[in-house]
């Protein structure tokens, strides 16, 4: 998780899980995203924002297992990225988590922070 940590060091990322389907090795995940950011950076979407702009990454996930279920690969494809500014993320949060399908919808979000 390295490779993350120059993000998290500029943004909270809130994942959303919508969708899962896990059958002979692999796991694919639908998700939607969202980075709320701390910094004026360069964001994903390599969008400029400002501290408090909040970008939307809708993507799906396929991660592959070897024989411990480690995992072994992944693919991710990106769907569609917005940004969308100063808006109510608790919200737009409850909003993602009405579409995702019933029997996931229980499962704690993953969250990098409160913000």
């Amino acid at each position: 998780m390295k490779h993350y940590s120059s993000l998290h060091a500029d943004a909270h990322e809130h994942v959303i899980p919508i969708n899962i389907l896990i059958d002979r090795g692999k796991v694919f995940l639908e998700m939607e995203v969202y980075f709320k950011y701390l910094n004026r950076v360069k964001g994903v979407l390599a969008a400029d924002v400002d501290p408090g702009d909040i970008i939307k990454i809708s993507t799906c996930t396929l991660y592959h297992l070897d024989e411990e279920s480690k995992m072994s690969r992944i693919q991710c494809y990106v769907g569609k990225g917005e940004y969308l500014g100063k808006v109510d993320l608790d919200k737009r949060i409850q909003e993602s988590r009405g579409r995702a399908s019933e029997d996931i919808r229980g499962y704690r979000q993953y969250d990098n922070g409160k913000a």
